[in-house]
């Protein structure tokens, strides 16, 4: 009678661990993939902001401009990169003024290249320039801004660390681990209860 007491519940056990396995794997993708659409959009969101805003900047400086680039960058806790038709990069929140003229052309970045054919682009990747993993949204602006100095910016690209994602997820990941080891116990008991019941001589 013990022994089929104890099939029982362990069918039910093994049964529950992989239901709550299976739920938890596509539930953290799906999150993660939501999460990612979403910071997405914000990042688009931020290149048109940044684009209106530089758009009413009158000042003729480059090192100015350059400064304003990082004070918006650093506003909205992202990497701001202006990017010419040729690939060349005007300002970068995280590169020094000083710096520019050493840094590599980005024509060749696929959401550069993106973004040419598709307006908008979008990549997941680690930097050579800083040395992080970033989601890089890349948006086309035509020439029709009233500032001429702005008239040479093709691309406008905002940028995230990939960190905030992933700490996110895994806060969300614990959560469900936490509430599948609950249901786990709760199916545990439930399921010893029910063998025994099933296992009780008639």
């Amino acid at each position: 009678m013990k022994r089929i007491q104890t099939k029982i519940t362990l069918t039910y056990l093994l049964l529950a661990v992989t239901i709550i396995v299976a739920v938890g794997f596509v539930s953290s993708l799906v999150i993660e993939s939501l999460f990612r659409e979403r910071l997405i959009h914000e990042l688009e969101q931020d290149a048109d902001a940044v684009h209106f805003l530089l758009s009413k900047d009158s000042s003729k400086e480059e090192r100015m401009r350059s400064e304003s680039v990082r004070n918006m960058a650093t506003l909205w806790g992202v990497r701001v990169t202006l990017i010419t038709e040729e690939g060349k990069v005007l300002a970068d929140s995280d590169v020094p003024f000083e710096e520019l003229s050493s840094v590599e052309n980005h024509l060749s970045r696929p959401e550069v290249q993106e973004a040419e054919s598709k307006k908008i682009g979008v990549n997941l990747r680690h930097s050579a320039t800083v040395g992080r993993d970033f989601l890089y949204v890349a948006k086309r602006f035509d020439s029709t801004s009233t500032a001429r100095w702005l008239r040479g910016v093709r691309f406008i690209r905002v940028s995230a660390h990939i960190e905030d994602i992933k700490k996110n997820v895994a806060e969300i990941r614990w959560k469900i681990f936490w509430a599948g080891f609950v249901t786990l116990v709760l199916v545990a008991g439930a399921s010893t209860i029910v063998s025994r019941r099933i296992s009780r001589p008639m």
